[in-house]
């Protein structure tokens, strides 16, 4: 059976989870961690949640994405993965999957020895120049990625709901704009990321209805699960180990720093 999670479904856990006994707060929690789950997976996968195709995989992307993009304690993550791990406990016992990938995915330690990962300049430069030897098609859209989160710090799930009059470039400056809920926050934008948005705009498909920033091959609004492996697949391309978004996220934040104690 091909079933997606959807609110009847969600009832029978609720139901189910009410028999085993657990505690309302404990009901509510998991609860929760399941309908986030499922809106990251279908924001990232065309819409759709067949439980038969989750994979172990796709819990690992999910944690590495509370971590790095949504910036989450072990101990939250760590009790999403418990709630994901019931739910498909349940989902088995009622004939919908036939094992549980969360059991595959370890939890997290609540405390991790090494630092946050940041780049030098020299690591910076092997990274924009492993983007140059990138699809050719990508090149402009992908350095304009890179460098927009390498000088501005914005979190990935930011750059991903960026709109076209969200940037303002005026000669070598601009500004960028973050909207969130009920308040938005201004950025200033340096010389190189004005002229690799300039680039990227110069090439970027108009269609209509789609006012998203970065676009996806397809032509719709690229997701964070895009950005975080194609940051990922240019650092393994220059040769660099344990950079992902994140790490860009902390560079910017060592180059302020620095630029603040000059």
């Amino acid at each position: 059976m091909d079933e997606t999670v959807n609110r009847e479904l969600l009832a029978r856990f609720e139901k189910h989870m009410v028999e085993s006994a657990l505690r309302p707060a404990t009901i509510a929690n998991y609860l929760a961690d399941v309908r986030a789950f499922a809106r990251w997976y279908t924001e990232n996968n065309g819409g759709s949640f067949p439980l038969a195709s989750l994979s172990a995989n796709d819990v690992r992307e999910y944690c590495l994405h509370l971590r790095a993009v949504e910036g989450r304690a072990p101990a939250t993550i760590n009790r999403r993965l418990q709630g994901l791990r019931k739910f498909c406990q349940f989902a088995i016992e009622a004939g919908l999957m036939r094992s549980n990938p969360a059991t595959e995915v370890d939890l997290v330690r609540d405390a991790d020895p090494s630092p946050p990962r940041a780049l030098s300049p020299e690591e910076i430069a092997c990274l924009l120049q492993a983007v140059n030897g990138g699809r050719p098609s990508l090149v402009k859209r992908d350095q304009a990625i890179i460098r927009v989160l390498l000088y501005t710090g914005i979190r990935v799930r930011e750059l991903v709901e960026l709109r076209l009059s969200d940037i303002e470039i005026s000669g070598d400056r601009g500004t960028l704009t973050i909207r969130g809920d009920g308040e938005s926050r201004e950025i200033p934008l340096n010389a190189v990321t004005c002229d690799a948005l300039r680039e990227y705009l110069s090439v970027r498909p108009r269609l209509p209805g789609i006012e998203h920033l970065f676009l996806s091959q397809e032509g719709r609004p690229i997701s964070t699960r895009s950005v975080q492996r194609l940051v990922s697949a240019y650092a393994k391309a220059a040769g660099l180990e344990g950079v992902s978004a994140q790490a860009l996220r902390r560079t910017y934040s060592r180059l302020q720093s620095a630029i603040r104690n000059l």
